[in-house]
């Protein structure tokens, strides 16, 4: 019996080792054979995964987030044409100019497919890649060129190159193929009337005359004439034809701006009561009452625009757009409670009651001459803005209207140094400086811009130039090393050569300074501001004759203090280098 139960077990192992090893072998076959198909699955469904959160990212405006989860979708599954256009789409949809490379990638993987072809190069030209527009367009065949869609694309890429003649055979070889398609005869006659073809000049006015007179492209002919019209002085043509395009059934409320605009050109600013009235009577939507109302504006009715605004539905009145423009209005009409009011609720942008509570009353302080304490209220209305830059610049608008100039030299200040937008608060400080002569102020406002930007190589040349005119004497290590920096630029304005020149001349070397400066084109050295340091060099070097005439055009320049003392310096027939070398050469 043990003998058998032995002789039993043995057999058991024997089968039990084949089982094991026929299950590894059939497990082994199923994962090999199931790999493939298994990963594409896997594949897919995160492909799958991926663009529906792209999709739902681009629904809630997360284009960044959108474009991230398409590239996942796009990895999952290079092959992909769905997934590679959408991608595409996306791409576009955000602005992003990537999605010319997306779309390109699309047609190579079918390229046979025009439609994609279509869209990789109408999304070259949207953002003028021109080279990738050329490349989608060179594949399509003769007869596909002259399709109207693909006529068009050719066309706006023989635009964008500024080749006239060649946009013009592009469409005119479609016109010949599509004889019944009025949208191309349109727009081969627009071409023509544009100077694309001066000779054929009279035919395609004839041409677009005919469209203008009847057909489904009638408005947009005769506005095609009227700016033909308006274009080549004929007043008279041009509100001819306004006048039917605002009367016609299928007219905007653009058509009857430009009826106002014509007549106004027409009569030099007078327009007839009834087209006005037209006018008032067509604009039913918000956008169209802003926008004729800001035309009133623009036209110099201020007082008109608040009183027509007043004859609208209160909650019109009231609307986002509307308080803008009556806030313009009352500004112009120096109607300043009703002003402050609307600013208070938003018209110029958010800001704070208090401020606008402080500004009010430091305009009144103002008025009284109570300037210092004046002064002190705006710089508290201030502080309390400095986190919100559009506050800021409306309190720089308001003393602009106020003509409040120490306010407006504080304002502007705090915007420069607030304000992520800064430059022209900067330019308009520095001019002030200028205009006031003040060299010491005009050091502060560059000192202040290079700290918030100093990587600007603008910034950082008025700085060190304004520091050379401040400080005689050899330049601080300092300046010199903004020069430095200077001198690598690359292309280098001429402006920073007449800063490196005054660097070298207070360093004790005027020849090297006058080399440098020669090398500069003589229309660059007869500006007078460069003009007056290439002068008072030539008189450093010994060579008064020459500079004369350098010197002569300086005289006609805006120059700042030390300037002024550097002219008359080297002017003077009495001057030697020593004296020349400590004075101070001017800023172009």
């Amino acid at each position: 019996m043990q003998l058998k139960s032995r002789r039993n077990q043995s057999r058991w192992r024997k089968w039990r080792w084949k089982i094991i090893l026929a299950t590894g072998v059939v497990t082994g076959a199923l994962c090999f054979f199931l790999r493939g198909p298994l990963e594409r699955q896997l594949a897919a469904h995160r492909e799958q995964k991926s663009l529906a959160q792209a999709k739902a990212f681009a629904a809630k405006g997360d284009f960044t987030s959108a474009m991230l989860a398409t590239r996942a979708a796009a990895t999952a599954n290079p092959n992909g044409i769905d997934t590679q256009r959408e991608a595409a789409s996306l791409l576009e949809e955000a602005g992003a100019p990537a999605s010319v490379k997306q779309r390109e990638q699309v047609s190579q993987l079918v390229p046979a497919s025009v439609p994609d072809r279509v869209a990789w190069a109408r999304a070259a030209l949207r953002f003028k890649d021109l080279a990738s527009a050329g490349r989608a367009l060179d594949r399509f065949t003769p007869g596909q060129r002259t399709t109207p869609e693909v006529a068009r694309l050719l066309v706006a890429l023989a635009l964008a190159q500024r080749q006239p003649a060649a946009a013009r055979a592009a469409l005119a070889a479609a016109v010949e193929k599509n004889p019944s398609d009025s949208r191309l005869a349109f727009e081969l006659a627009s071409l023509d009337l544009r100077g694309a073809n001066p000779a054929g000049f009279s035919a395609a006015q004839q041409k677009m005359q005919a469209l203008a007179a009847s057909g489904p492209l009638h408005q947009e002919a005769r506005l095609e004439l009227l700016l033909i019209a308006s274009d080549r002085g004929h007043l008279d043509e041009a509100a001819t034809l306004a006048d039917q395009i605002a009367d016609d059934p299928r007219s905007t409320f653009d058509d009857q701006i430009r009826r106002l605009n014509a007549q106004r050109a027409l009569h030099g600013g007078w327009i007839t009561p009834e087209s006005l009235q037209k006018a008032f009577s067509h604009a039913q939507k918000t956008s169209d009452q802003a926008q004729l109302a800001d035309w009133l504006m623009l036209t110099g009715q201020p007082r008109k625009a608040l009183d027509w605004i007043a004859t609208l539905d209160p909650a019109a009145q009231d609307s986002p757009a509307l308080i803008t423009v009556r806030a313009n209005a009352s500004a112009a009409l120096r109607q300043w409670p009703e002003l402050l009011e609307l600013v208070r609720r938003g018209a110029w942008g958010p800001i704070s009651p208090d401020a606008i509570n402080m500004v009010q009353t430091a305009k009144s302080m103002a008025d009284f001459s109570q300037s210092d304490e004046s002064l002190t209220l705006w710089k508290k209305a201030l502080q309390g803005e400095f986190n919100n830059p559009p506050g800021l610049r409306i309190l720089h608008r308001l003393t602009v209207l106020w003509t409040l100039p120490e306010h407006k030299k504080i304002t502007l200040e705090a915007i420069a140094q607030y304000s992520p937008d800064s430059d022209w608060a900067v330019q308009q400080l520095a001019a002030a400086a200028f205009a006031r002569k003040d060299t010491a102020d005009l050091l502060k406002i560059w000192t202040l811009a290079l700290h918030l930007q100093p990587q600007n190589q603008s910034i950082a040349n008025d700085w060190a130039l304004v520091s050379l005119l401040l400080n005689p004497g050899v330049p601080s290590p300092e300046v010199q090393q903004r020069i430095a920096e200077l001198s690598s630029a690359d292309p280098a304005p001429p402006r920073f050569a007449l800063t490196r020149a005054l660097a070298l001349w207070r360093s004790h070397q005027p020849q090297p300074a006058l080399a440098l400066l020669e090398t500069l084109p003589t229309e660059e050295l007869r500006r007078p501001g460069a003009a007056l340091y290439y002068g008072a060099l030539l008189v450093a070097n010994d060579r008064r004759a020459d500079a004369a005439p350098y010197l002569a055009l300086a005289k006609t320049a805006k120059l700042l203090p030390e300037e002024t003392a550097l002219l008359e310096t080297a002017s003077s027939s009495k001057t030697d280098r020593l004296i020349l070398e400590r004075s101070t050469p001017a800023k172009s």
